[in-house]
């Protein structure tokens, strides 16, 4: 497997798995699982897209930026 495919691979079960889990939660205090499965998918999702966004950020650049350090 290629390193890309398996990156995109774990970002699918990370979906999947807060979707599980939203779904489990909301089942259990609602008696309903639409909603905590749908807040869990768009959580995920949006965990995905802040993780393909800061791609090109190194960790170094990051911390420098967040705690203002030369």
């Amino acid at each position: 497997m290629t390193p890309l495919f398996t990156v995109n691979l774990l970002r699918v079960l990370f979906v999947t798995f807060c979707g599980a889990i939203g779904s489990l939660i909301s089942g259990e205090l609602q008696g309903s699982t639409m909603p905590g499965l749908l807040i869990g998918l768009l959580a995920g999702l949006i965990i995905v897209l802040i993780d393909r966004l800061l791609k090109g950020i190194s960790l170094r650049a990051f911390s420098s930026a967040t705690f203002g350090i030369d």
